[in-house]
This record gives C-alpha cells, sequence and structure tokens, in this order.
C-alpha cells in the first residue's frame, strides 16, 4: 500500500466519522443540547483537515522511519 492510497483511506474516513457526528448532532434531539453548541460545517472542514494532516503527518513520518531502518539493517 503507497503513501497516497494510504492517506486517501484516512481522508476518507476521517470524513466519514466527522458527517456522522455532524448528523447525529444536527438530527438526534438530546437533553443536553442547551449545555453545548452544534458543530458547523466550517467546524466540520476545519477538523477534517486538522485530522488529515496529522495522521498524514504521522503516517509519512513512520513511513521513513521504517525505510530508514530497513536501510540500515
Amino acid at each position: 500500500m503507497g503513501f497516497w492510497t494510504l492517506l486517501a483511506l484516512i481522508a476518507t474516513l476521517t470524513f466519514i466519522v466527522l458527517v456522522g457526528k455532524y448528523v447525529a448532532e444536527h438530527w438526534v434531539n438530546s437533553a443536553s443540547d442547551t449545555l453545548r453548541q452544534r458543530m458547523s460545517v466550517s467546524e466540520l472542514v476545519r477538523e477534517w483537515i486538522i485530522g488529515v494532516v496529522v495522521f498524514g503527518g504521522l503516517s509519512a513520518l513512520l513511513h521513513g522511519a521504517l525505510r530508514l531502518a530497513c536501510r540500515i539493517c
């Protein structure tokens, strides 16, 4: 599995989780709705970008470390 394939998989899964959270917050009535603010679309996009950058960066770092370790041994 290549790096870009893994990044696309991470981006897709992160987007699915965040859209599920968004839908649940907007269509499921809860008794605690007065205590917290619902997620907006701009927050959803911002969280998705942050998630992709963080997990993609960690994946690139681990991939590079693994290649370096395999080259040394």
